[in-house]
């Protein structure tokens, strides 16, 4: 128990998921969990894998990525500490994860399993009605991108794209923010 308090304390635990639980329902929460770490490279769940687990990332980094008809990987979106990933392991019914998730950095997370996840919910709602806000922003982020391939050229969406990772995997440093990001991810985003 006294882990899963010093885990709450952490800066990057503050998680959307978590949003709202008093502080003696984070730590429960958090101890139903189990703390796992993972090396860069490592995909933590592909696309129609059954949806058993939720992860809430606690360091490093990670990428949600689909392969293309080509075979090509498309990095879809960006997962920092505090964000969490699986939220298919919530729904009622048995689902499949519908894309890829693949450690970038090393880190860790902490692991629910679909059993155990589902027991959480029943007891604390507010966890699913955070899985649902989390879900809403981001649809509402497939909308704006979608809009602007639509509609923006391509340099403006080059802008926009550096500045969301900017925001999202940006690190401040004395002359500006740096951003770790092969041309290779930059061109599939």
């Amino acid at each position: 128990m006294k882990a899963a308090v010093a885990l709450v304390a952490q800066p990057e635990a503050k998680s959307k998921f978590l949003e709202g639980l008093l502080p003696n329902q984070r730590a429960e929460v958090l101890a139903a969990g189990k703390l796992r770490r993972f090396f860069a490279k490592q995909v933590l769940q592909h696309a129609g894998d059954p949806a058993s687990r939720l992860c809430l990332l606690r360091s490093g980094r990670a990428q949600y990525f689909a392969i293309s008809d080509e075979g090509d990987k498309v990095i879809l979106h960006w997962i920092t500490p505090g964000d969490s990933f699986g939220l298919a392991a919530m729904v009622p019914e048995s689902r499949s994860f519908l894309l890829g998730v693949e450690m970038v950095e090393s880190g860790s997370a902490i692991v629910w399993e679909r059993d155990r996840l589902r027991s959480l919910t029943a007891r604390f709602p507010r966890l699913f009605e955070n899985a649902l806000t989390i879900t809403y922003d981001g649809f509402v982020r497939l909308l704006c991108v979608h809009m602007s391939l639509s509609s923006r050229s391509a340099a403006h969406r080059l802008r926009q794209t550096v500045v969301d990772l900017c925001y999202g995997i940006g690190r401040s440093v004395s002359r500006g923010v740096e951003i770790e990001i092969t041309n290779e991810e930059l061109a599939s985003m």
